[in-house]
């Protein structure tokens, strides 16, 4: 059978929305692993800080993308709030 316009409209919306949720619950995690991180290591040295976050990044397949990633690590390791 045949899908209708409304039909395909629906499922595109269903798409769309479930991308939205997925993305936003990527970026729930990806926040959740920097505070764990700044918890830990907030003013220590920039190489700790660093690895710290990579291997938390790495445990959960999250490709750390630059420059964000460094910022954060410069912001960590000066003790700023992120």
């Amino acid at each position: 059978m045949p899908y209708r316009f409304g039909q395909l409209a629906a499922i595109s919306n269903m798409i769309s929305r479930a991308a939205a949720e997925s993305e936003q619950h990527a970026k729930m995690r990806v926040e959740d692993l920097v505070r764990a991180v700044h918890a830990t290591h907030a003013g220590r040295p920039v190489a700790e800080v660093d690895a710290e976050l990579r291997r938390r990044f790495a445990e959960q397949a999250i490709e750390p993308r630059e420059p964000a990633f460094s910022e954060l690590v410069q912001a960590i390791a000066a003790g700023e709030p992120v």
